[in-house]
């Protein structure tokens, strides 16, 4: 603060030997005595700023007591006169400064902030069976869903709901399995239509609106097998049994040396195939006959599935007989027993 008759001051602040940090300040004082003019500056965090008169005014300044620095606790520091920049026996008595950070009206008060609690996880994405899903395989089912773990409300557990009522309740309701991504539902009934729900929990609650999945399971394990064995595939009712005319053209090489049994020689498993397959309800003797104009053909009869893995505990088939040569025309004569 200073006294001061009416006059018209200009201030400045800029970087030392550098650019005006913002617009000159303007003010005039007209109230004889002590007066405190509001600069209201906003300064950047820095060094080396300088407060200047950016007119003519000349204000009063003082060489006793003088004590460089002048400090303000938490705000800045106020290193020498303006005078040249670096002069520390001179008082300018505009330094006289009150400070202030912005948005504050009072002094910052500490304050402790003990967070607790969480918030409820949201739901987790369904991997597999996919939501209606027909013939999945009875026994040991598993189930699979992806984690739920966004940022701040990462589930800790989850809870399944399935059954065959529509809720998924039934069977299991909302029961805690852990902290998994899958889960082995053991054997089910064929032929079922079953409901699934995953909700994932947290301390914060249980994950709101999940959506409920459905499969349905394979009406017996032998009957997955028809369905593996890709395009070309025939179901044969009842005996006797004529395909007629006909081509494996199209039929795609399914059955593969790779995922087939072999039967003979597995060169005949190299071109497109035709599946037939027959339950047998009697026993006696049945003849396959094979008429073709083409070459290098092959026959191949097999007891079960003819994949060379289980699938689903369809065990792995078991070749019978097969007859394989360059000719078109193929015989196969033998008994079946009906078990």
């Amino acid at each position: 603060m200073f006294k001061l008759q009416e006059i018209l001051l200009v201030f400045n602040c800029k970087i030392i030997l550098g650019a005006n940090i913002g617009a000159p300040v303007t003010t005039s004082a007209t109230v004889v005595g002590v007066n405190t003019i509001t600069l209201n500056m906003s300064i950047p965090i820095g060094n080396d700023y300088r407060l200047v008169s950016a007119n003519t005014t000349n204000l009063g300044r003082g060489g006793t007591g003088v004590a460089f620095p002048y400090t303000c606790a938490g705000v800045c520091t106020l290193t020498a006169s303006e005078w040249g920049g670096t002069t520390t026996g001179t008082y300018y008595f505009f330094y006289d400064w009150v400070v202030s950070t912005a948005c504050e009206s009072s002094p910052r008060t500490p304050v402790n902030v003990t967070v607790t609690g969480a918030t409820a996880p949201v739901c987790s994405a369904y991997s597999s069976p996919t939501n209606g899903a027909t013939g999945v395989c009875p026994v040991a089912t598993t189930i699979n869903w992806l984690a739920s773990n966004t940022a701040c409300r990462t589930a800790t557990s989850y809870l399944l709901y399935f059954g065959t009522d529509a809720a998924a309740t039934n069977i299991m309701n909302g029961v805690n399995i852990g902290n998994v991504l899958t889960y082995n539902l053991g054997t089910l009934s064929g032929s079922t239509l079953y409901y699934w729900k995953i909700v994932p929990t947290n301390a914060g609650g249980d994950a709101v609106g999940c959506t409920i999945q459905s499969f349905t399971t394979a009406g017996n394990p032998g009957s997955i097998c028809p369905g593996l064995l890709g395009t070309g595939v025939i179901s044969v009712a009842s005996l006797p049994y004529a395909s007629g005319a006909g081509t494996t053209a199209g039929a795609v090489n399914d059955l593969t040396s790779a995922n087939t049994t072999t039967c003979g020689s597995n060169s005949y498993l190299t071109g497109n195939d035709q599946v037939f397959y027959f339950t047998p309800t009697t026993s006696g003797t049945i003849t396959i006959n094979l008429t073709s104009t083409g070459t290098w053909t092959g026959l191949m009869l097999y007891d079960g599935c003819p994949l060379s893995t289980a699938t689903c505990v369809v065990l792995q088939g078991a070749c019978i007989a097969n007859a394989q040569s360059s000719t078109g025309i193929k015989h196969l004569q033998l008994v079946l027993l009906q078990t």
